[in-house]
């Protein structure tokens, strides 16, 4: 009876490997998120939408421009 042990070397192929890690990777950075909760516009999806230039589907980047909004006095009043 021998005792060889079977190596595998990848668990899915050799190109989906790194793929799956880092889905793997950002899904549960992302889980973290959810859970313990970050600033507006500090998150990883306000992050990658900022980084990739995709403003108007934030929804922290809309709040932020709506708070901004709030904050300036308008010139209609006197």
């Amino acid at each position: 009876m021998s005792n060889q042990v079977v190596k595998y070397p990848y668990l899915i192929s050799k190109y989906l490997d790194p793929v799956f890690g880092v889905a793997v990777g950002a899904l549960s950075f992302y889980s973290y998120e959810q859970r313990v909760g970050r600033e507006d516009g500090h998150t990883l999806k306000a992050l990658l939408f900022r980084k990739f230039g995709i403003e108007s589907a934030a929804p922290e980047a809309v709040a932020e421009a709506s708070n901004q909004e709030q904050q300036q006095p308008s010139s209609t009043s006197k």
